[in-house]
C-alpha cells in the first residue's frame, strides 16, 4: 500500500527526468500548483488504484498529469516530451528508468484530451503504472 500512495513521487520523477519538461516549465508538482507560479508547468493527481488480482501483480494506478501553458503549440509540446518519457519506459541506458524499474513495472498511456482553463491552454494526458 505505501507504494500506492507513493506512485506520485515515482511518476513526477519520470516527468523530470524530460530534459525539455525540466527547462522549459516552470516545475511539476502534485495536485495544486503552487499560487502565482507562471506558465507554462505541469501538475498531477491520482486518479484511482485498483490491486492486480495475480500473485505478486501489485496494483494499477492511474494518472491524471495536465500540462498547462498560455501557447498552445508550446504546451502540446511538452506534452510530447511527458508522452516519450513516458512510453519509452523503461530505458536499460537511463539511470533514472533503471532505478525506478524496481518499482514501476509498465506504464501505459490511455487517453488523452484538451482544452482551456482560466488563462491557459492544457493538455490532459491519462497515465496508467503498474506497480509492484
Amino acid at each position: 500500500m505505501t507504494q500506492l500512495l507513493n506512485a506520485g513521487r515515482l511518476l513526477r520523477r519520470l516527468l523530470l527526468n524530460s530534459e525539455e519538461l525540466r527547462t522549459d516549465s516552470r516545475g511539476v508538482w502534485p495536485v495544486i500548483v503552487p499560487e502565482g507560479t507562471e506558465l507554462p508547468y505541469v501538475c498531477y493527481r491520482r486518479k484511482n488504484s485498483e490491486t492486480v488480482r495475480a500473485v505478486a501483480a501489485g496494483c494499477e494506478v492511474t494518472f491524471d498529469v495536465m500540462i498547462f501553458d498560455a501557447d498552445y503549440t508550446h504546451g502540446a509540446t511538452l506534452a510530447e516530451a511527458a508522452v516519450a518519457e513516458l512510453s519509452e519506459y523503461p530505458r536499460s541506458f537511463d539511470p533514472v528508468h533503471v532505478e525506478l524499474a524496481r518499482n514501476i513495472r509498465h506504464i501505459e498511456i490511455v487517453d488523452s484530451s484538451e482544452g482551456w482553463a482560466g488563462d491557459s491552454y492544457y493538455q490532459l494526458l491519462t497515465v496508467k503504472f503498474r506497480i509492484a
